[in-house]
Formats: C-alpha cells, sequence, structure tokens
C-alpha cells in the first residue's frame, strides 16, 4: 500500500511539473486529526500521504 502511494505521488510530482507548478510532499501528518477533518473512518480508510500543489512565485524581471 505504501509503495502504491508513493508512485502515485511521484506520477503527481512529474504531471505538475510538467504545468510549472510545483508539488511537495508531506510524509508527517497527524493522521488521526487529519481523519476527523476528513469524516474517514481509520478501521476501513486512513490518510497515508500528502501533497501540496502549488503555482511558483513570479519574481519582477524573471520570464
Amino acid at each position: 500500500m505504501f509503495l502504491v502511494a508513493g508512485h502515485i505521488v511521484q506520477n503527481l510530482d512529474l504531471a505538475v511539473e510538467d504545468l510549472d507548478y510545483g508539488c511537495g510532499q508531506i510524509g508527517a501528518i497527524y493522521d488521526d486529526e487529519i481523519n476527523y477533518l476528513l469524516d474517514l473512518d481509520d478501521t476501513q480508510e486512513s490518510v497515508i500521504y500528502m501533497s501540496t500543489i502549488a503555482r511558483p512565485k513570479r519574481i519582477l524581471g524573471m520570464p
């Protein structure tokens, strides 16, 4: 399961980079709190990995 999650995130990272966005992975999370916020039943489903996607800040004078 964790290996598959890694493959998914790697593909996400490649796709995001192709769109000139950035992707950051978060491996250390408070899973109980995140599961609660997302209303997940941690006996059947749980967050094991998180990613952020953002557009890089543009610097004036830079292309």
